[in-house]
């Protein structure tokens, strides 16, 4: 993210934001214009694509590789009708992946899987032609795509390839079994298709699910379909659909794009496969050591019923993912299979995979515990053979993947001394190019350093409005008062190690503070001892000055946890948890703003940031986790302390009390409160900005993660005005006068 240019388009983007006649905020707004709708917006900022409906519900995001003409699309899906695969965008592992074909990656957000076709659809053909003139890839109205997606996501895809088949290169539909239209046209027929069903998914009841899919493939083989099915005994979840499909964007891109088509000189006339030239699979031999497979003009069954491939190599990989012996499985030894962290229904969508080095030693594991007489090992990549290993060598076999290769799909056979014959299910890799730089110029781009300012104490705490008295030692109200520092109170703080600044002190029971403990803050699920009285307590207090926010968080905890360096941990760990707007919640509360929410699922306004620092065992540890909108979805960088300090202005200071207290005292410039540029200046005595403040406490287990929230025992990503009901979570820091 360049730092420099969202400075420069800040002002462009808040018009935008703001004025539903006006949503570009980049050069060649005339002709985004031309291929929007009222409302709709689009931005561009040297990294991403954005799009945004006019309702403020349906959102796409596009990365494209940084340099060259950009050939295509990944198109991600999401699980559920609000669910979101924006983060699709920016795995780094995909954008290598993606990178090696030119191809860039697009992810959804409130895509409704059965609108895909008669509306989903137009709306992403609309943002590309958006993203066309207002960036810099105007091939972007042209360029082919593959979709792929699981649940809700899988109906997308279909509607999709549905919507424009003379655009789609392939698509995969994992896990869904309602389809819009319920019978695809005949053009629709010659997009090559694989669709993976779970024979125990809990939303296919009595096979409903499955009978579906089969149906679906039944016909569209009778009609000559480049089309086949899976059925897994899985339930509503990846299975090897993601390994599968890795391999098949790879074949189809080689088989259907041509070497010499340039979108930016007009649509892309994909290939047209004929279906005598693939193979077959017989579905009936599923449940047999292995699945049957064949050359389309060699298979001897039916061919109407058999289940059409592309080519040899994935009719390799679908004869190890379809067949349902389940007594081998394969991997590569410290190359981790993808980890799909978006599980639920609702937000269900894969990203990421393992991605190599070329000339990397990787070392092919059989797992053949549960075949104790083995004979042979044979390994594949698709069909070419890579070499055999027989008894009593160890099962495993070294090999070094080249540049150019793109997607390995590993599978195995395995004969045994009894003369049986079983398969392993596939697992894919994907061989990166290290000359393709995958950053932006934007990204690229060295944000400029951040001055502290000279402590001058605050300059509006003296302005207070005749009558105004700041509600002070409530607990139970929504408000919390940050009291004017003098300069005097300023240079005391980040003055002295190991002690916090002596002006907390005197915010004493007169003044107003924030007291939370596990009875009356503990959020919903929360497993907080009922006993154990220090398991947790915060308090919270703030201060303001010209030149910016003081906040400081008083916590006793019974353990406090090491920190984990993968950021992702920072829910599962004891962390301050804080969001904060230059908004306040009346403002965020009104309906009539609700258009400004970054997700319908949400109550994070368009402004809203969050920050995450963690304690430690003895600590402070060595970075934050910085959240912030980008511009419609809130994304995340982690950030070293130092470097928060040098570019955002960002203080955080740890005072450790004794064994079971520890103290974070934090400064915030006014600049990054809200949106970049919003707040230049200290606001006036009286003026209110949405805050929330919770804290993280796992004790070592994931499974009872527990949170103290302000206020009412939830939080602004919890609660929800999609459906008329006012956000809750929210509560506000309200400018204070001096502090006595």
């Amino acid at each position: 993210m360049s730092f420099p240019l969202k400075a420069v388009l800040a002002s462009a983007i808040t018009v935008a934001l703001l004025s539903a006649v006006a949503p570009i905020a980049c050069a060649g707004a005339g002709a985004a214009n031309d291929a929007l709708r009222a409302g709709e917006q689009v931005q561009f900022d040297g990294t991403y694509y954005d799009y945004r409906a006019g309702d403020g519900r349906a959102m796409i995001k596009v990365w494209v590789p940084p340099s060259g003409v950009v050939r295509g699309l990944f198109v991600s899906g999401h699980g559920g009708h609000r669910g979101d695969s924006r983060a699709f965008t920016r795995d780094e592992n995909m954008k290598a992946l993606a990178a090696r074909f030119g191809f860039g990656l697009a992810g959804l957000h409130a895509f409704a899987g059965q609108q895909a076709y008669r509306s989903g659809g137009e709306t992403l053909l609309r943002a590309l032609r958006a993203f066309a003139a207002v960036g810099k890839h105007r091939e972007l109205a042209n360029v082919p795509f593959l979709a792929f997606g699981s649940s809700n996501g899988g109906a997308t895809a279909y509607g999709l390839a549905n919507h424009a088949p003379e655009r789609t290169l392939c698509f995969a539909s994992n896990v869904s079994s309602q389809f819009n239209p319920p019978r695809p046209a005949a053009d629709v027929l010659k997009v090559p298709a694989i669709f993976f069903v779970g024979r125990f998914d809990p939303f296919s009841a009595n096979q409903r699910g499955v009978d579906a899919v089969m149906e679906l493939i039944a016909d569209a083989r009778a009609r000559g379909g480049r089309w086949s099915a899976i059925v897994e005994n899985k339930g509503h979840q990846d299975g090897v659909a993601f390994d599968v499909y890795m391999k098949f964007a790879e074949q189809c891109i080689v088989a259907r794009y041509p070497a010499d088509a340039n979108p930016r000189r007009g649509p892309v006339q994909l290939r047209e496969l004929h279906e005598d030239q693939g193979y077959l699979a017989d579905p009936s031999t599923w449940d047999r050591d292995l699945t049957t497979i064949a050359p389309f003009r060699a298979y001897e069954g039916d061919r109407a019923r058999a289940h059409w491939l592309l080519n040899r190599d994935m009719a390799f990989v679908y004869r190890a993912a379809a067949t349902r012996d389940s007594r081998l499985a394969i991997g590569v030894r410290d190359v981790s299979r993808t980890d799909n962290p978006n599980t639920d229904p609702a937000t269900m969508f894969s990203i990421g995979g393992p991605v190599v080095e070329p000339g990397r030693s990787l070392y092919l594991v059989a797992d053949v515990r549960d075949l104790p007489d083995w004979s042979s090992i044979e390994f594949y990549d698709g069909a070419r053979k890579l070499g055999v290993v027989s008894a009593p060598d160890a099962p495993f076999m070294d090999v070094k993947p080249t540049l150019d290769q793109t997607v390995a799909c590993v599978t195995a056979l395995v004969y045994t001394k009894s003369g049986t014959i079983h398969v392993a299910p596939p697992f894919y890799f994907a061989v990166k190019d290290p000359a393709v730089d995958l950053r932006s110029e934007a990204e690229k781009t060295e944000p400029p350093a951040w001055r502290l300012p000279p402590a001058e104490g605050s300059k509006t705490a003296r302005a207070v409005a005749v009558g105004y008295e700041p509600e002070a030692g409530a607990v139970a109200k929504h408000v919390l008062v940050a009291y004017g520092l003098t300069a005097a109170d300023e240079r005391a703080f980040d003055t002295q190690a190991g002690q916090a600044a002596p002006f907390w002190s005197r915010i004493s029971e007169a003044h107003d503070a924030i007291h939370m403990n596990q009875y009356t803050h503990a959020g919903k699920g929360s497993t907080f001892s009922r006993v154990t009285s220090v398991d947790a307590r915060m308090q919270v207090k703030a201060a303001h000055s010209k030149r910016g926010l003081y906040l400081f968080f008083k916590v006793t905890d019974d353990r406090f946890l090491p920190v984990e360096s993968d950021p992702w941990q920072y829910p599962f760990t004891d962390a301050i948890d804080v969001l904060f707007d230059s908004v306040s919640s009346a403002t965020i509360n009104d309906p009539a703003n609700r258009i400004w929410f970054m997700n319908p699922g949400w109550s994070l306004y368009r402004s809203t940031k969050q920050i995450q620092v963690a304690f430690g065992r003895h600590r402070l540890p060595t970075f934050l986790k910085r959240s912030f909108a980008d511009p419609w979805d809130m994304t995340y960088r982690v950030t070293s302390m130092s470097g928060a300090r040098k570019y955002h202005g960002i203080i955080i200071r740890f005072v450790r009390v004794d064994p079971r207290t520890r103290v974070q005292e934090w400064f915030l410039p006014w600049s990054e409160i809200g949106s970049l540029g919003e707040l230049t200046e200290e606001p006036a005595v009286g003026v209110r900005l949405a805050f929330a403040a919770s804290y993280n406490d796992t004790d070592d287990s994931r499974a009872g993660v527990k949170r103290l929230l302000w206020v009412d025992n939830t939080s602004p990503w919890r609660s929800s005005a999609a459906d008329g009901e006012a956000p809750r979570g929210w509560g506000d820091i309200e400018i204070g006068p001096f502090l006595d």
